[in-house]
């Protein structure tokens, strides 16, 4: 099977894309991997126009929901985390292949925000360090997805502080616009967030007045890149196309880079949209959601973007290693089989 990949890599380089039957159908999630794929697109640039795909955008809320519609065929390419990756390749027969990357924490400034957050609202929880946090897990709930790389931080966060992992308390929502909502009201304790998610909280306007502290900034603990998962079909049988894919975003990424600070505002809506409600659109929304927007897009923070890179052999293993002691995969998955970089 990687002899047939890596011969269709091959042939991407010598063979023009022809005029597709059908679009290339991509999930995006509400994260900071999906900015250039959201650019890229004929929402954003159009610049998978201009390298001649069709390129269909998916917004699916839902973690369940993306892992669903890709076993069922309705998606081509996830953008997704690693451990949602992971969990997809490790299904019997998975027609599927970690591409690359489109967001990881390399690029980074020191004094840029940190990408995730453990966020706690004072006001209800009274709770002010991770210690704390773990001996009261009886009684205190913590917000996070589960089957993510967010959960895996978390675990790795407590336990790098030798403390056990309170999983008991972990209430496993993969919504986090509505963790956020709910950590705003006290219905949780605590809450892991990424970015833009940890800015919104911080500059949300709420009339219970939480007061949100962050815990912790996941200092020293691996933050797993946002990674592109492609149908392997596709990959072997579709190349051109594929690497006209990476080509796109890599255009975006460096025009998004490029622009002043200050012009990303006339982005703010769509990119902001996309992140924090899937699926609509900036006029149809409603008084509520667009307050939502506005207070989102004043705390939006869209970092130097990386081009897509090479899945990191060593990032792949640390995560695969905790998601088998979870029971999160059903086999044991082989880097070299699962994994190819980004076809240029």
């Amino acid at each position: 099977m990687r002899l047939s990949v890596w011969a269709a890599v091959f042939l991407a380089i010598v063979t023009p894309i022809t005029a597709l039957a059908t679009p290339l159908r991509v999930s995006v999630p509400p994260l900071f991997g999906s900015v250039p794929v959201i650019l890229a697109s004929r929402d954003g640039w159009g610049l998978f126009a201009e390298e001649g795909l069709d390129v269909t955008l998916i917004p699916l809320s839902s973690q369940s929901d993306r892992m669903q519609a890709f076993q069922a065929r309705q998606v081509d390419v996830l953008i997704t985390d690693l451990t949602q990756a992971l969990m997809i390749l490790s299904q019997r027969d998975a027609d599927a292949v970690i591409a690359g990357t489109t967001y990881s924490t390399e690029a980074l400034e020191e004094d840029s925000p940190r990408p995730v957050s453990l966020v706690t609202p004072q006001r209800f929880a009274n709770i002010s360090t991770l210690e704390e946090l773990a001996l009261q897990n009886r009684r205190l709930r913590i917000s996070v997805p589960g089957q993510s790389d967010l959960e895996f931080m978390l675990d790795q966060l407590f336990m790098s502080c030798e403390l056990t992992p309170p999983r008991r308390a972990y209430a496993l929502e993969d919504d986090l616009l509505k963790n956020a909502q709910l950590l705003g009201v006290g219905a949780y304790q605590a809450g892991v967030f990424p970015q833009p998610y940890a800015d919104y909280l911080m500059a949300i306007d709420l009339d219970s007045n939480p007061d949100f502290t962050v815990l912790s900034n996941f200092a020293g603990i691996t933050v797993p890149p946002t990674v592109v998962l492609f149908r392997r079909s596709i990959l072997e049988h579709r190349t051109a196309e594929v690497a006209a894919f990476f080509r796109a975003l890599e255009r975006a990424v460096v025009e998004v880079n490029q622009l002043p600070r200050e012009e990303l505002q006339d982005l703010g809506w769509q990119l902001a949209t996309q992140l924090f409600l899937p699926g609509q659109e900036p006029e149809a929304l409603s008084p509520e959601d667009r307050q939502i927007i506005e207070q989102a897009i004043e705390a939006l923070f869209i970092p130097d973007f990386p081009k897509p890179a090479p899945l990191e052999k060593g990032v792949f293993y640390e995560v695969l290693s905790w998601a088998e002691g979870r029971g999160y995969v059903r086999s044991r998955l082989d880097f070299d089989e699962v994994v190819v970089p980004p076809v240029r």
